[in-house]
């Protein structure tokens, strides 16, 4: 006699600083996913793998994840998403669950997935920008940023300074011992040149010849990466350039449908190897919303909204990485058009600022409410606060 099953949708949040993503993976125990599943197994419900209706890589985090799956043993009366509550980690909370039909399916189902990536504009952020001159216009000082890290990880800059910038020259470079090593050092190991913010490159250009190339094209670089914003009076002022011209930027991107050039390419060969053929409607999709909203919680403390029906691997941190640094000057409209209409892929920003927020559904969910509440509040709540904690710190 077959065992009746029972199909039932959890809505979810977690904290994954510290988890490898939410999928489960080969011969890794810290994944979402991976505690989800002990959490059935504990009290015999375990029956069929656990389909989520996104997914996150290590670092992001979640408040309205979305999961469906098939349960043994189910029981009228039972509050199933308070039961696999109290087996998790204090990181994931199981805030509400639902029984739904056997054709409902978590990640089939969803018509829009939306994600927001938080970031601050703050007073330490912006004195560290101006550190980098980047946005002075008097003396039209230019500096390649930082190139390579020393072992020391102290940043070594190689720096010119001319009133037009025109005046640059090959020789210039040359002369420069230091930034030739670096260069070259990059070059060998890499095959790649980068300019590079903090530890994430900026733009990343693939080079097929040799050194001398790559010289000539550090020098178109640093012309490019010097455009400035007019001289900064104040904060306020400040921000009001650099939002206006991430909404600038988003205006360039909002309308695009092939998203190559910012995705994860190493999923591209995963998806070969594994016998899918991968042509240009793999990378076609369309973005519902795409824009910048200031927090209520704090000053100076912003994030980008996103919203689409599904999105390719790193394409919300990539698209985030190129309206933030065309925002602080960092990119130009040439980079920008580069990526969108050429063959250069876009840098990826951090994990750890992004969080998927929630899936929609046409379907509707009666969702349950689990008891303990103020555990997903205060989870919600170390999230956000640890968020704003690294800005401050950036």
């Amino acid at each position: 006699m077959t065992e009746k099953l029972t199909k039932i949708a959890i809505k979810f949040s977690y904290d994954g600083t510290n988890y490898s993503g939410l999928a489960l993976q080969p011969d890794e125990n810290n994944t979402i996913a991976h505690h989800i599943h002990k959490s059935l197994e504990k009290y015999n419900f375990y029956d069929s793998a656990v389909v989520f209706c996104g997914r996150t890589d290590a670092g992001v985090s979640a408040s309205n994840m979305i999961a469906s799956f098939y349960i043994k043993n189910y029981a009228k009366g039972m509050n199933v998403g308070a039961m696999i509550n109290n087996a998790l980690p204090d990181e994931i909370v199981i805030k509400e669950w639902a029984l739904v039909d056997d054709k409902f399916d978590a990640r089939r189902d969803c018509r829009q997935r939306h994600y927001k990536y938080f970031f601050s504009l703050n007073e330490e952020f912006i004195a560290t920008i101006g550190n980098n001159k980047i946005f002075e216009n008097i003396n039209r000082e230019c500096e390649i940023m930082r190139i390579s890290e020393t072992p020391d990880r102290k940043v070594k800059k190689c720096k010119f300074s001319d009133k037009s910038c025109k005046n640059i020259t090959e020789s210039t470079l040359n002369n420069d011992l230091h930034c030739k090593n670096i260069l070259k050092e990059n070059f060998v190991k890499t095959g790649v040149f980068s300019i590079l913010n903090g530890t994430q490159p900026l733009i990343v250009h693939k080079i097929k010849s040799d050194f001398t190339d790559l010289k000539k094209f550090c020098l178109s670089e640093l012309e490019k990466s010097t455009q400035s914003i007019s001289k900064i009076k104040n904060v306020t002022e400040y921000i009001d350039i650099v939002l206006s011209r991430m909404d600038y930027c988003i205006e360039k991107i909002k309308p695009l449908k092939n998203f190559k050039n910012f995705c994860k390419k190493s999923c591209e060969k995963q998806l070969n190897r594994n016998g899918k053929n991968i042509d240009e409607k793999f990378y076609l999709r369309t973005l519902n919303l795409l824009e910048i909203k200031k927090t209520e919680s704090t000053d100076n403390f912003f994030y980008m909204n996103v919203k689409a029906r599904s999105f390719l691997h790193n394409m919300v941190r990539k698209i985030f990485y190129v309206v933030f640094n065309y925002g602080i000057g960092l990119l130009s409209d040439k980079n920008i058009n580069d990526i969108i209409e050429g063959e250069i892929s876009a840098g990826c920003a951090q994990s750890e600022n992004l969080m998927f927020c929630c899936g929609f559904y046409e379907c509707e969910i009666d969702f349950q409410p689990v008891k303990d509440k103020n555990k997903a509040a205060r989870l919600c709540s170390k999230m956000l606060h640890y968020v704003m904690e690294k800005n401050r710190q950036s």
